[in-house]
């Protein structure tokens, strides 16, 4: 996996396919979308100073990959008193939708997530 970009609120990254990301159909294995997508929503949450646990994830499956990589776009759609909302999309590399995701983080106070400190 690797992080392609941050900034507050935001973050891409991209899984570089292999045959071990790939289930018995021959098509990228769902665990691998959940896997990026769970990683990628979480710096955004943690980039916008208010990381932490995942509490709920949810994730729309469109379409099979067999392609050469995915790259997750993830953006905080919101941050409450102890929640911070974060949509994801997933994209195969002809530039194809083929995810939708959500995610929920619980906010934890005076920590550090993926290298970001929080703000309260």
């Amino acid at each position: 996996m690797e992080v392609m970009e941050v900034e507050e609120g935001y973050c891409k990254g991209r899984i570089v396919l292999q045959k071990r990301h790939m289930n018995p159909l021959n098509t990228v294995h769902g665990g691998v979308f959940f896997t990026l997508a769970d990683t990628i929503c979480g710096i955004a949450a943690a980039s916008s100073g208010y990381g932490g646990p995942t509490v709920q994830g949810d994730m729309d499956y469109m379409r099979a990959v067999r392609g050469k990589e995915i790259v997750c776009t993830a953006r905080v759609v919101k941050t409450g008193k102890t929640l911070t909302w974060v949509d994801g999309i997933i994209t195969d590399d002809t530039d194809r939708e083929v995810a939708r995701t959500k995610f929920i983080y619980y906010r934890l106070k005076e920590a550090r997530h993926f290298g970001f400190e929080s703000r309260d």
